[in-house]
């Protein structure tokens, strides 16, 4: 447990010390509220912090992609053995080639969640320009985080319960 103590304004301290919603990763134990001479307000909050959810999990990311033109129609699917329901970010880079032969990499990021143990598949057109080659596409800084605590998985490569 902390305790901070701020020396700021009274109509903000009223302000900060209500604003906190009861949906937030850290609650107010214990608020209070001093005044000194000169104007100033002291305002001590007592923070209790709630552990951190979930856990970091191994997605992996299998992708397709054809250039359609001025785009590249992208078609892939995220699995991962560690938990069933889990989220998680990513960034899908298209290098291309344009007409004059210089490489350019195009980034798009994108999120996933599920809910249960199925792969989930994801994709769509990106915009990649006029007169342009695809040269390739693929997935990084892949970050995958459970929902919930991980599991094991057996020698089969199924979650166990």
């Amino acid at each position: 447990m902390r305790t901070a103590v701020l020396l700021i304004p009274f109509a903000l301290s009223c302000f900060v010390a209500g604003a906190q919603s009861s949906g937030d990763q850290a609650h107010i134990g214990q608020t209070q509220v001093s005044h000194t001479k000169s104007g100033e307000t002291t305002l001590t909050v007592t923070t209790m912090l709630k552990p951190l959810q979930g856990a970091y999990c191994a997605a992996t990311y299998a992708v397709e992609y054809t250039q359609k033109d001025a785009k590249v129609g992208v078609a892939g699917v995220i699995d991962n053995k560690d938990c069933a329901a889990s989220s998680g970010e990513y960034k899908l880079l298209v290098r291309v080639r344009d007409e004059t032969g210089e490489v350019k990499t195009l980034d798009f990021v994108g999120s996933w969640q599920r809910n249960d143990d199925e792969p989930v598949k994801f994709g769509g057109d990106y915009a990649i320009g006029n007169n342009v080659d695809v040269v390739n596409v693929r997935v990084v800084q892949a970050r995958c985080t459970c929902a919930g605590e991980p599991r094991e998985v057996n020698e089969s490569g199924t979650l166990e319960n």
